[in-house]
C-alpha cells in the first residue's frame, strides 16, 4: 500500500509540474529558516522579483519554515480550485495584468472617436459675426464603440462577475458646445466641454455594471471657408483643432478592483462640405486625427476573500508576507505618430428658424470603430 501511495504521489507531482501551472520553485532564506518551496509559476516569478522584501517581511513577522510551507501549500490548493471560484484560467495574475495592458490599447482606439463626436455642426461654416451675428450653442450626445473584452478578462481572473457585460459597449458623451463666426475673414471658432460619470447615469450604469467610466473633455477648433456658398451653392471649409480628455475606468467588487487612469490629447485637421436645401443641410467631411494617449492601471485584490474555500488565515499571511501579492500596476501609451487615424464623417442637419437638429455618423478606418452623435442647438 505504501508503495502504491508513493507511485500515486510521484505521478501526481509529475503531472502538476509538467502541466506548467505549478512549475515554479523558490528558495527563501530569512534568518529563521531556509526553505525551497513549490509554487505556481506566476507566483514564483513575482516572489523571485521581490525576494529581498519578502525575506525581510518573513523575518520581521517571525515566520517559521512550517508557516511558509503551510502558506505555500494553501496557495497551490487555491490554484488547484480556480474553476470552483469562477476563474477559468490557470494564471489569474498574469491574465489580469495582460488584460489591462490590452485594454490600454482599446482605450487608445476609442477615446479619439469619442472626442470627435463633439462639436459637429452641419454647416461647413456658420458665417461671420458682423454685420449680422452668426453664433450658436447647445447640447450634443454621442456614442462610439469601446471593446471591453480585455477588461472582462481581467475581471474574470479576479473573480469579479461580468457575465452581464457585453464585449463591446457604447462609450457615451454628453456635451455643451458653442460656435461663433469670425470677423473680416470667413472663419468660425468652436468650443466644447463634456463631463461623464456612468455610475451616476441609470441606463449606462446598468450597461456597464460592474464597470464604470468617468471623464471630462475640453476641445476647440477653427474652420476657414474656402467656398462661402449660399442658397444651394455648397460651403466648403478646412480646419483644425484639439481635444483633451482625462478620466478613468474601473471594474470592482468587494474583493478586488482594477482601475485605469487615462489622458488623451488629440490634434486634427479636417475638411467639410455642406449644402442647404430648404431646411435640410446634408454634409460630409474627412478628418485626420493625431492622438496621444497615456494610461496607468492598478490592481488591488484580496485573494483570501476571492478564494473563499481555502484557509483565509493562511492566505492572509501569504499576502502579508508578499508570497501572494495583492497589488500590481502598469501603464501603456501611444504617441502622436502611432495614433494617426483617418476618419470620414457625414450626416444631415435640420434648420427650423433658430433651432438646429444635427445627426452625424463617423467611421475610423484605422481602429474600425463606428460612432455617431445627435445635437440640438439654438443658432443665428
Amino acid at each position: 500500500m505504501k508503495t502504491i501511495k508513493k507511485i500515486l504521489c510521484s505521478a501526481l507531482t509529475g503531472f502538476v509540474f509538467s502541466s506548467g501551472v505549478f512549475a515554479g520553485s523558490v528558495t527563501l532564506d530569512w534568518g529563521l529558516g531556509s526553505q525551497s518551496i513549490p509554487v505556481p509559476d506566476e507566483v514564483a516569478d513575482i516572489i523571485n522579483a521581490n525576494k529581498a522584501a519578502i525575506e525581510q517581511a518573513l523575518a520581521a513577522n517571525g515566520a517559521t519554515v512550517g508557516d511558509v510551507n503551510n502558506a505555500a501549500a494553501e496557495i497551490i490548493a487555491a490554484y488547484n480550485s480556480l474553476s470552483s471560484y469562477g476563474i477559468n484560467v490557470t494564471n489569474p495574475i498574469k491574465t489580469a495584468k495582460s488584460g489591462l495592458n490590452d485594454f490600454c490599447d482599446d482605450i487608445g482606439d476609442s477615446l479619439p472617436n469619442s472626442q470627435t463626436q463633439q462639436n459637429v455642426w452641419a454647416e461647413a461654416w456658420i458665417g461671420k459675426i458682423l454685420p449680422l451675428p452668426h453664433f450658436g450653442f447647445g447640447i450634443n450626445t454621442g456614442v462610439s464603440r469601446l471593446d471591453v473584452s480585455s477588461l472582462k478578462d481581467t475581471a474574470n481572473a479576479l473573480g469579479i462577475g461580468v457575465d452581464g457585460l457585453n464585449d463591446g459597449v457604447v462609450f457615451p458623451t454628453v456635451t455643451a458646445d458653442f460656435r461663433v463666426g469670425g470677423f473680416v475673414f470667413p472663419f468660425d471658432v468652436g468650443f466644447t466641454f463634456c463631463s461623464i460619470d456612468t455610475s451616476k447615469m441609470g441606463a449606462f450604469d446598468r450597461i456597464f455594471d460592474p464597470a464604470s467610466i468617468d471623464f471630462f473633455t475640453i476641445g476647440g477648433d477653427v474652420r476657414y471657408a474656402l467656398l462661402e456658398g449660399g442658397g444651394i451653392t455648397p460651403k466648403v471649409s478646412v480646419g483644425g483643432g484639439f481635444y483633451y480628455t482625462n478620466g478613468g475606468v474601473s471594474v470592482k467588487d468587494s474583493r478586488a478592483a482594477a482601475d485605469l487612469d487615462f489622458n488623451s490629447t488629440t490634434l486634427f485637421v479636417s475638411s467639410q462640405v455642406s449644402s442647404k436645401v430648404l431646411f435640410l443641410v446634408p454634409f460630409a467631411g474627412a478628418r485626420v486625427l493625431f492622438s496621444k494617449t497615456n494610461v496607468d492601471w492598478s490592481i488591488d485584490a484580496d485573494w483570501s476573500k476571492i478564494y473563499t474555500g481555502q484557509n483565509a488565515a493562511l492566505l492572509q499571511k501569504a499576502q502579508n508576507w508578499g508570497l501572494l501579492p495583492t497589488k500590481f500596476s502598469g501603464s501603456g501609451d501611444t504617441s502622436f505618430v502611432e495614433g494617426i487615424r483617418p476618419q470620414l464623417y457625414g450626416g444631415v442637419g435640420f434648420n427650423i428658424f433658430v433651432v438646429d437638429l444635427t445627426f452625424s455618423l463617423s467611421y475610423d478606418f484605422a481602429a474600425k470603430i463606428p460612432a455617431g452623435a445627435l445635437s440640438l442647438r439654438f443658432s443665428l
